[in-house]
């Protein structure tokens, strides 16, 4: 808890990006394990493999029937895309948490040097290492 203190609120912010990004893992992994399906296969079974299974038979079973190749390409990258975006929810926010908090470790960082050096300036001359190693417990 003494460490949250020092850490002022820069370690509150990467506390929260922390149950933020665990929150968004969690809930990719339980969409994944529920199997759920988008909308449009709702009728389908939830077994990947069954649902995979008839989607392809039905795609071969329409290209015998003389379905054109462009429609047929169409059909199978639009459900492709379906079941792409479900599982990429929040993927977006994910990354943009792993991308700033190293740049609020580093504020962190700053503040703490900053920190370290308001105690050398009131302390004039007669610094003493173990004031400075331990901070002023005043945060800026």
């Amino acid at each position: 808890m003494e460490l949250l203190q020092k850490g002022g609120a820069v370690i509150w912010i990467l506390m929260a990006y922390s149950v933020i990004g665990m929150a968004i893992v969690i809930s990719g992994y339980l969409r994944f394990v529920a199997k759920r399906q988008p909308d449009f296969n709702r009728s389908l079974p939830q077994d990947p493999a069954c649902e995979y299974g008839r989607i392809f038979s039905r795609l071969i079973s329409a290209q015998q029937s003389g379905v054109d190749q462009a429609s047929l390409r169409a059909l199978a990258l639009r459900l492709i895309d379906a079941h792409i975006r479900h599982f990429e929810t929040g993927l977006k926010t994910l990354s943009l948490l792993a991308n700033t908090a190293p740049l609020m470790g580093l504020l962190g960082t700053i503040i703490g040097m900053i920190s370290a050096f308001r105690v050398i300036e009131s302390q004039g001359a007669g610094v003493d290492a173990q004031m400075l190693a331990g901070g002023s417990g005043k945060q800026c």
